[in-house]
């Protein structure tokens, strides 16, 4: 371990800065905000948004409470930008990696004190360091795991190097929640009466071939509040269809075949449809979600009432992402989901730019023309100043996103009200059958080793959504209770089962397979390595 804290230190080359941590954070917002699916183009920026030369690394407060002058290395890269790493007077290696991370998160927390004779001028940096050598992969390889040390390109090495001491490095120091206690669980909500001509609280969705996970799913949001869900599918053959439409039978929610989609995905064209129907017309709140993202909610009671009352004049809630992981699961097992991954990407991840995505909560005012995947689009002048959207923290982010944007920035990022879990893995069983089915929104793009490594966070562990899971088994139980519904639940399951045993014996899956689970990354080297594969698109 003191050898790698030597090796990072050896990253410096000949130059040496004393940077006086008396600054904050000069730049609050990260990347242009996009509109709609176009937004998913992003790849360059994201690459090379990090660190460099005369960047101010404030230094967080020591046990005393003092404030302790950041000693940093810097060392130059491709195309003349210089990397920020922590000096070797760190007590062990792990420390040492990590140092110049902590000094920029400290500025970033919710609850960071400033010194008190702290300035924002920029000019507090030393002199200009002496330059260098650019980094070789002899450098950087040291300070990796033995994986990315094997796997990782020589982009992804570089940008690994270049987040140690970047404004741009993950932590988990964002939120106020205390996110790996096991908290008391929620208790269970009564059924609400909606009035006439209400459908309430509605979830619009697009599904295929998610049998297995449909009645947790559906469980879980009538728990928290939602009245009614609208699903569009297509090209079902596990019995997904058969599920809904038993659901529909029973007053749950309603169904709609996708089959004859045409245009660019079936998820845009569901979404379009979606407008003329009844029950998103007299919704009161909509969200268009995924049966792999669950609304988390850690105010009040859990539930959307604790929501609206803690923003009541909102509008619009953009729920951001968290991403979780596979949690060492392989195997696809008939339980919740909410039980069996609870490890996740860091609160503070602003690189790759799928970690800060957000899906939106929304008023159903007629602010809004059309349903994207992420948001509504096209807001109408004459509700310009009637909008009014918020974070997952309650916090007030309008001219921020207003008129487009589909991810939070540094300055827009919140989670302590709300966010929206995303397993987009699963086990990795499931992640095989998610490979072989595809996409609903792009569809051309294919789902393999790159989208596991953008996806599989598995460092840090978040148990908040846990304190559902008495009454979503409760609701669950409620459901199962019907026999159809309860025999194509388990003949779901089964073919689950059965496709991943096939995909494991053809060799193009089972090689993926074996590259996933052996790919183990810090959080810090994945970052890098997704900065890459977006470089690479």
């Amino acid at each position: 371990m003191a050898e790698r804290a030597r090796d990072l230190a050896r990253l410096a080359g000949t130059g040496v800065a004393e940077a006086d941590a008396t600054a904050t954070d000069a730049q609050a917002s990260s990347g242009p905000a996009q509109n709609g699916s176009a937004a998913h183009s992003e790849t360059s920026q994201e690459a090379t948004a990090v660190v460099t030369a005369g960047d101010e690394i404030p230094e967080a407060p020591t046990a005393s409470g003092t404030y302790a002058k950041a000693l940093l290395l810097q060392t130059p890269l491709a195309g003349g930008s210089s990397a920020l790493v922590a000096s070797p007077e760190t007590a062990n290696a792990s420390e040492a990696e990590s140092a110049a991370s902590r000094r920029v998160s400290s500025s970033q927390a919710t609850d960071a004190v400033p010194p008190p004779n702290a300035t924002a001028a920029a000019t507090d940096v030393a002199a200009p360091p002496r330059r260098g050598t650019p980094p070789t992969a002899t450098d950087i390889d040291p300070l990796l795991s033995p994986e990315a040390r094997r796997l990782m390109p020589p982009l992804a090495k570089q940008n690994f190097a270049r987040l140690q001491g970047s404004r741009f490095a993950p932590h988990n120091r964002l939120c106020t929640v205390n996110e790996d206690d096991r908290a008391p669980p929620y208790t269970p909500a009564p059924p609400r009466a909606l009035p006439e001509g209400s459908s309430g609280n509605v979830i619009l969705a697009c599904m295929k071939n998610e049998g297995p996970y449909i009645l947790e799913w559906v469980a879980y949001h009538r728990a928290v509040g939602f009245d009614g869900f609208l699903v569009y599918t297509n090209g079902c053959e596990d019995g997904t269809a058969q599920i809904l439409d038993r659901l529909q039978a029973l007053g749950v929610l309603q169904h709609c075949d996708n089959d004859d989609w045409t245009g660019k995905s079936p998820q845009t064209h569901a979404l379009d449809r979606a407008l003329s129907e009844p029950v998103i017309r007299e919704a009161d709140w909509i969200a268009h979600i995924d049966v792999d993202e669950f609304v988390n909610i850690r105010c009040g009671n859990g539930t959307l009432a604790d929501v609206f009352a803690a923003v009541p004049d909102a509008t619009n809630i953009a729920m951001t992402w968290r991403l979780f992981g596979h949690n060492g699961v392989t195997a696809f097992e008939d339980r919740p989901v909410i039980a069996q991954f609870d490890t996740c990407a860091p609160s503070f991840c602003p690189k790759p730019h799928t970690a800060w995505g957000f899906k939106t909560l929304f008023r159903n005012i007629g602010a809004y023309g059309k349903l994207s995947c992420h948001r509504p689009n096209k807001l109408s002048d004459a509700f310009e100043s009637r909008v009014k959207w918020v974070n997952g923290s309650g916090r007030d982010m309008t001219r921020e996103a207003a008129k487009n944007g589909w991810r939070n920035s540094k300055k827009t990022i919140g989670y302590d009200m709300v966010q929206l879990n995303h397993y987009a893995l699963r086990s990795a069983d499931s992640f095989l059958v998610k490979r072989q089915r595809g996409r609903a929104l792009h569809v051309d793009r294919s789902i393999g080793l790159n989208y596991w490594i953008r996806m599989d966070w598995s460092v840090h562990r978040d148990l908040t959504i846990q304190r559902n899971l008495p009454r979503l088994q409760e609701e669950m139980d409620r459901l199962l209770a019907d026999p159809v519904l309860a025999e194509w639940h388990a003949k779901a399951c089964d073919w689950h089962r059965a496709k991943a045993a096939e995909l494991r014996a053809i060799p193009e899956f089972a090689e993926l397979y074996d590259q996933a689970l052996a790919l183990k990354l810090t959080e810090t080297e994945r970052v890098a390595y997704a900065l890459a594969l977006d470089m690479e698109t």
